[in-house]
């Protein structure tokens, strides 16, 4: 009896004694963000650390979201190994960067790969559209201005002019829009323009679907701002105008205003941290008209590691053409209400590739060549 007291008195005290702190326990502590980085890991390490991985096995490294008990994970970590090259969600980075100590090292394992003997592999978008492939943009990585890779530079738009209703919005893996911006419930400056903002990193892409709901001339006005950390007051990155003749001539606007029309090819509404402007960057030769376009300048040491064949262009000079042919229905899902209503005409430049698709000039996913993977394990 007195034996099973004291057991019993023992295991209570056990249980009220305070769990070792992980920072201070001698243990090595290693944060991989995708299961395929923490593998690597784990089998370079052995039993000499303890890894853990912040996406889940089965989860989309594209767009999952960070936990608190991954939070956690990181605030006590040693060493955190991401693979960057814009694989992870932006969400995911900035937790990785804000959280984890100031003394423990961060390694970017695809960029530190090309100085181990990886081969960098383009990222190479061909989709034959006979409508211009219009998406976002951000240039440059921003360095003089104080950004990283955690830092967010937001589009927004302040305001639409033109006969119908105006929209931008990204369709996910699974359908759902998520929304760039939408004049048709109005744009309120009291709140920041907060439901019509877009949010991208440094050096980063994504495609996108623009609707208009009447043929005409439309002015979409975009301000770019950049934060450098969370909370950060934001810097202006400039102004500019986007001119769409939807369903109607372009050439009409570009004689009237000295524009040049692109009516095809790849391009994007970009902020350009290098000029501080918010620009028109499209494929070599796009945009119609004798003037030259001049190559787009200030790309990051990353983004130089490819040629780019984008060039810049201020959007005054430019005339984006929607023509009829554009001309589809509003979908029937509720999400869809932005638009119009289901059922409706709408003229559109489609997304082109499904899904969340935020990625930079050089394809994030070099572990798939085995020689990139060996270049992994050495870094």
């Amino acid at each position: 009896m007195l034996a099973a007291s004291t057991f019993a008195l023992t295991a209570a005290l056990a249980g009220c004694a305070p769990a070792p702190d992980p920072a201070s326990d001698g243990e090595l502590r290693v944060v991989a963000t995708t299961g395929i980085l923490a593998d690597l890991v784990r089998n370079v390490a052995g039993d000499r650390a303890h890894v853990t991985q912040m996406v889940p096995n089965g989860a989309d490294p594209h767009s999952w979201e960070p936990s608190l008990r991954t939070v956690r994970d990181v605030a006590y970590a040693d060493v955190a190994f991401s693979n960057y090259l814009m694989l992870e969600e932006h969400a995911l980075i900035r937790a990785l960067d804000s959280n984890l100590p100031a003394g423990s090292r961060s390694v970017s394992v695809a960029e530190e790969a090309a100085k181990n003997g990886a081969t960098i592999l383009p990222l190479v978008e061909d989709r034959a559209l006979d409508t211009p492939w219009l998406g976002m943009r951000v240039w440059g990585d921003g360095a003089d201005m104080g950004a990283t890779r955690a830092s967010q530079i937001d589009l927004t738009t302040t305001g639409v002019d033109g006969p119908g209703q105006a929209a931008a919005y990204l369709t996910t893996s699974f359908g759902q829009p998520e929304i760039a911006f939408a004049s048709s419930d109005g744009f309120n400056a009291a709140t920041g323009y907060d439901t019509d903002t877009a949010q991208l990193p440094a050096d980063a892409h994504q495609h996108m679907s623009w609707a208009f709901t009447a043929p005409g001339v439309y002015r979409v006005h975009f301000r770019a701002n950049l934060r450098t950390t969370p909370g950060a007051t934001p810097v202006s990155v400039g102004e500019g105008t986007a001119v769409f003749a939807v369903g109607t001539p372009p050439e009409d606007v570009a004689a009237a205003e000295g524009r040049r029309v692109l009516s095809a090819g790849h391009a994007d509404i970009t902020v350009n941290l290098t000029t501080k402007s918010v620009e028109l960057a499209s494929d070599a030769g796009a945009l119609g008209g004798d003037e030259a376009s001049a190559p787009c300048v200030g790309a990051s040491s990353a983004a130089a590691a490819v040629a780019s064949t984008m060039e810049c262009t201020d959007l005054d000079q430019v005339v984006i053409e929607v023509p009829t042919r554009a001309l589809t229905t509003i979908p029937g899902e509720a999400s869809f209400r932005f638009i119009g209503e289901p059922g409706a005409s709408v003229y559109m430049l489609p997304q082109a590739v499904l899904g969340k698709h935020v990625h930079g000039d050089i394809d994030p996913h070099l572990w798939h060549d085995v020689h990139n993977a060996q270049a992994y394990v050495r870094v």
